[in-house]
């Protein structure tokens, strides 16, 4: 078959030459395209781990490079954990997936294992923000974080002083006086709690008892942490027995016909005192008295004020006659406070207040008030800084043993900061010395010891066996409120005295609006008198100085309210001095207050009740004492002092 084809075409061949054509090449067929298959097909990763909501892309490479068809479909296990689109792995919940690339029959995977829900702390608080301990206590605080569901509520506990305070899984425990901040720490959120550690716990109790005539025992109760020791007693009170830091002491009859009182002391081994006053009923309900009226003359100052006399009577008396511009406005016992109307006039005036017992014997006060003096108040430069003084009050008493000792440390700061420190020395109850209205003033700044000393109604100063130690103290206190606190206040005076009379006729400029208080003290120097000295031993003749003595406004301050910048507030005031005191020694100390706010921050753990001493001055009796303003150009500082020179007390 074959043969006869090939016959046949050599024929056809033939014949065709014969005929004289050419003939024509059979057409070769087309080659077949060629398809080059995928090998292989790789990820850039074979694992991938991501949290909940995060995104990473994966790179397929396919092999060999030019593959006829190198398309990739990708594809997830489980798309309720992980989806992928175009390479794009997005983690859903928490899970395993795994991610497949395919591309020409070929395929490689990933597998993706997605986190737990990381759910971040938001706030720690604590159950207390404040803690108040004595030394070797312990008090457990707890920690609170939320949410409820965060991931990680792990709480690291640490303190800022473990020489303070000390914390254990939010037990903290008291090391020694001081402060230390406790922190709780959560998923880089923090609480805080102060602890305040009291070096010195030292309590008696009662402060106070009365004794009948008769006589009678009483009990004492000590708390400390400290040793201590019975100081010093009265000779008609004795100590029967002592036990378990409770002391039972017994009064013998009083013989005299008037009270008697005396003091008991207790002393730590830290120097702080603290004393139980005691007073016994005499013996007889009627002492003898005759009829007096003190003051029996009094001198006033032109505007309105008040002036008080007490009435010294056995038997009944009534108030007779008065002027017609002074008025009686309060009676409190046998102390009677009368109010003077301004004189408008420029001439003095004098008027008799008279006083007649139920014998019919009368006795005058005799009042005298100056008149009026036009354009005697000249105004300021507002422009200039006030010149700042610190106050530094001294709480003491004649009992207490160590508290020469910081009267030292007042003097030696003093001398370090020349002109910037005044002193008030206040005399707490059964002082020989006694300061009336101690109390509210040891109520205000948290006294419960002796010595105990505030600067600047800001800060506590506490006693040191080292003068040197607690004068540098008082210093660095100046030095700090300085450095953050301008004063926006100061005070001028103009006074005249006679006798035991004074009038005191008061400015105080205030630079900004707001709410203050102004106080006025009378104060004696140089009185010669007995003082107990833990040191130098017990002294009959010594020198006291800066003696609270007369409170001529009420003892916490008289509240004024400026309402704008550049205020001045007037007063005028008018007292009577008792006779024993030497008024030839007293000066007038004022010190104006300011309210906390408004841009002045408290200092951390001394904020007394609102408020701080912003500034003070101080000058004789009888003397006109100008504002401190500095001079044009000077910082505020001591160099350049128009007035308001201090007494170096």
């Amino acid at each position: 078959m074959r043969l006869r084809t090939l016959i046949l075409a050599s024929a056809a061949l033939a014949l065709s030459f014969a005929c004289g054509k050419t003939p024509e090449p059979e057409p070769k067929p087309e080659p077949k395209p060629t398809t080059i298959p995928v090998t292989s097909v790789s990820l850039s990763k074979s694992e991938l781990t991501l949290d909940p909501g995060a995104s990473e892309t994966l790179t397929a490479t396919v092999v060999p490079s030019n593959a006829t068809d190198k398309t990739v479909t990708w594809s997830t296990s489980n798309s309720g954990v992980a989806t992928v689109e175009n390479g794009k792995v997005t983690a859903v919940k928490e899970g395993e997936a795994t991610i497949k690339a395919t591309a020409g029959g070929k395929e490689a995977s990933c597998k993706v294992t997605v986190k737990k829900a990381v759910i971040a702390v938001e706030a720690v608080t604590l159950n207390k923000a404040e803690l108040a301990l004595e030394p070797g206590a312990s008090e457990t605080l707890t920690a609170t974080v939320a949410p409820d569901n965060a991931t990680d509520k792990t709480v690291t506990w640490g303190t800022s002083n473990a020489e303070v305070a000390t914390v254990d899984n939010g037990k903290v425990t008291a090391v020694k006086g001081g402060d230390a901040f406790i922190t709780a720490t959560a998923g880089g959120k923090s609480a805080v709690c102060k602890v305040s550690v009291k070096d010195n716990v030292f309590e008696v109790t009662p402060n106070k008892v009365n004794v009948d005539a008769s006589g009678g025992s009483f009990v004492i109760t000590v708390k400390t942490t400290h040793d201590y020791y019975l100081s010093s007693r009265p000779e008609w009170i004795t100590e029967i027995l002592a036990e378990n830091k409770v002391h039972t002491f017994e009064v013998s009859a009083n013989p005299e016909a008037t009270e008697r009182n005396g003091v008991i002391v207790f002393c730590d081994d830290k120097g702080t005192c603290i004393p139980c006053s005691v007073t016994q009923a005499g013996n007889s309900d009627n002492p003898d008295e005759t009829f007096s009226v003190f003051p029996s003359s009094i001198q006033v100052g032109a505007t309105v004020s008040t002036f008080d006399v007490t009435v010294t009577c056995p038997s009944t008396y009534q108030l007779s006659s008065t002027p017609d511009w002074i008025t009686e406005k309060a009676v409190n016992g046998k102390v009677h406070t009368f109010e003077v109307a301004e004189n408008t006039s420029s001439s003095e005036r004098s008027g008799v207040v008279v006083f007649c017992d139920d014998e019919g014997t009368c006795l005058p006060c005799s009042v005298r008030q100056k008149g009026k003096e036009e354009g005697t108040s000249e105004d300021i430069d507002w422009t200039k800084g006030f010149i700042h003084r610190s106050l530094f009050m001294r709480f003491t008493a004649t009992w207490c043993g160590w508290c020469p000792l910081m009267a030292e440390s007042a003097r030696l700061a003093q001398n370090k900061r020349p002109g910037k420190i005044l002193v008030l020395n206040i005399h707490t109850t059964s002082s020989n010395l006694e300061f009336k209205g101690s109390s509210i003033l040891e109520n205000v700044y948290s006294i419960n010891s002796w010595p105990s000393g505030v600067m600047d109604g800001r800060k506590s100063i506490t006693n040191y066996t080292d003068a040197e130690k607690t004068s540098n103290i008082i210093v660095g206190e100046l030095d700090n409120i300085e450095q953050a606190f301008n004063p926006v206040t100061t005070a001028g005076w103009s006074s005249s005295s006679s006798g035991q009379s004074l009038s005191i006729d008061l400015e105080v400029y205030v630079k900004k609006a707001g709410t203050y208080k102004a106080t006025v003290v009378l104060v004696e120097n140089g009185i010669i008198g007995y003082q107990a000295d833990y040191e130098k031993g017990e002294t009959t003749n010594y020198h006291h100085d800066n003696i609270a003595r007369v409170a001529v406004t009420k003892v916490d301050g008289e509240i004024f309210t400026a309402k704008g910048d550049r205020h001045t507030e007037k007063k005028s005031y008018n007292v009577t001095i008792p006779s024993s005191y030497n008024t030839g020694n007293m000066e007038v100390l004022v010190y104006v207050q300011r309210a906390y706010g408004d841009g002045v921050p408290v200092i951390a753990g001394s904020d007394y009740s609102g408020w701080y001493i912003d500034n003070c001055n101080s000058g004789k009796l009888g003397v006109n004492v100008p504002p401190a303003i500095a001079k044009e150009g000077s910082g505020g500082g001591n160099e350049d002092v128009i007035g308001g020179n201090p007494i170096n007390w």
